[in-house]
């Protein structure tokens, strides 16, 4: 797949996810993952993943200072290609890494 077509795929998936989150805002970030979109929700202070088909499948962290949580400001999402993710807040980046059972 191109580039400009993931791209395409992730905005419009960004767009129902929008509108199924409620808020009608786009989120500040989307990242496409292997099996479907990473998702920070900045409403709750937390990256949530979907399936491919729009499936809530796991929620990471809340607001807070500790291990885990996120300031009350995130920033920005990006993915490395072994599939981590990584979340800026306020606070620094946390990373997110897959394995068997989601992100950890």
């Amino acid at each position: 797949m191109a580039a400009s077509d993931e791209r395409s795929s992730t905005e419009r998936m960004a767009a129902c996810v929008a509108s199924r989150l409620g808020s009608g805002m786009m989120p500040p970030a989307v990242v496409p993952t292997p099996t479907g979109i990473a998702v920070l929700d900045d409403k709750y202070f937390r990256l949530r993943l979907f399936d491919a088909d729009l499936r809530p499948r796991q929620q990471l962290g809340r607001s807070g200072q500790g291990p885990g949580e996120f300031s009350r400001r995130l920033l920005s999402m990006a993915r490395d290609s072994v599939g981590n993710l990584y979340v800026a807040d306020l606070q620094g980046v946390k990373v997110f890494a897959p394995g068997a059972e989601g992100y950890q």
